[in-house]
């Protein structure tokens, strides 16, 4: 009987292939592993397993990392979405306040009689008197309110109001009515106040 042996090294273990010869002529190759040592085997598994604790590491640094990005993110969209919602309030107030000092502007021109400016209980009131009938402006419950007889019923014309006051300048040939009103702000720390001016001249103390 002939036997020929090779060992190979593979990896974590050794083969020995042995060949041996049948009866019948044929040779028939015999196949033996040869275990690894203890103490190689503890080496092994020793680096796998660092090499899966590295491995978690990094996935547990790169979540957290994401995390962060990703609370960043969203708080400056919020904020971004919180400062638009106030400039397109702002724009709105300010177009209000802007038609309510026009349309205040038309009631004084059209006025027959010089405007009466007059307080009742705790309200300041501006009564204007044209030909349609009388107007009647006052400021109450933090909104200026419009009320146009015969009609008896106030209607607010400019809401969220922090202020209001009306009053006459005397100049050399006219009277000229002020309006100063000054509208709530939506922010706490206000960079500018919300404050519009409007001056006109009646129409009754008007002279060519």
């Amino acid at each position: 009987m002939r036997i020929s042996a090779r060992a190979y090294v593979l990896g974590v273990a050794s083969t020995v292939r042995s060949r041996t010869a049948c009866s019948d002529g044929h040779e028939v190759e015999l196949n033996a592993r040869r275990p690894m040592s203890p103490t190689r085997d503890l080496t092994v598994a020793a680096t796998l397993g660092s090499q899966r604790g590295f491995a978690l590491v990094d996935c547990v640094a790169y979540i957290g990392l994401l995390a962060v990005i990703l609370t960043m993110a969203f708080a400056a969209f919020y904020r971004a979405l919180e400062r638009s919602r106030d400039l397109s309030r702002n724009a709105a107030e300010i177009v209000r306040a802007l038609q309510a000092g026009e349309r205040w502007r038309a009631d004084v021109r059209a006025s027959a009689r010089p405007p009466q400016l007059e307080t009742v209980g705790e309200e300041s009131r501006l009564r204007l008197a044209s030909g349609a009938g009388e107007v009647s402006y006052t400021f109450r419950t933090g909104g200026i309110l419009r009320r146009a007889l015969p009609n008896t019923n106030w209607v607010e014309l400019l809401p969220r109001v922090a202020g209001s006051r009306m009053f006459e300048e005397r100049r050399q040939h006219v009277a000229v009515w002020h309006w100063e009103v000054e509208l709530k702000g939506g922010q706490k720390v206000a960079r500018v106040r919300p404050l519009f001016s409007f001056q006109t001249v009646a129409g009754s103390t008007q002279k060519p």
